[in-house]
């Protein structure tokens, strides 16, 4: 009985207590472009329930560190935002599809 006691925090509990198991942090790299293809410099890539997001830079291209739990948020102004599961993703390419309907609720004075 001490010997399964024994087995059962050795394998179970502890990694759980050091964090060997459960979600691994990976660096996510990807690419937000239009619907044709054309990179989108600035869009928002956003971790759901979280405080760390990054910017997408000239070419569409961004890095950011990620657990396989996480929901990323893609948003890009007069674009519909994304939302994508990480999973075991390491690479990523998002296409935003225009949002026509905020485009018409602009109102300039």
């Amino acid at each position: 009985m001490r010997f399964l006691a024994w087995l059962v925090l050795t394998v179970c509990i502890i990694p759980l207590f050091f964090g060997l198991v459960g979600y691994r942090t990976i660096k996510l790299k990807g690419r937000i472009m239009n619907m044709h293809k054309v990179p989108l410099q600035g869009a928002v890539i956003k971790l759901k329930d979280k405080h760390q997001f990054t910017k997408s830079d000239v070419y569409g291209r961004f890095n950011i560190n990620v657990e396989n739990n996480d929901t990323l948020l893609v948003d890009y102004v007069g674009y519909n935002t994304k939302m994508i599961g990480v999973g075991k993703l390491q690479h990523l390419e998002v296409i935003l599809v225009e949002n026509n309907r905020s485009l018409n609720d602009v109102l300039v004075k």
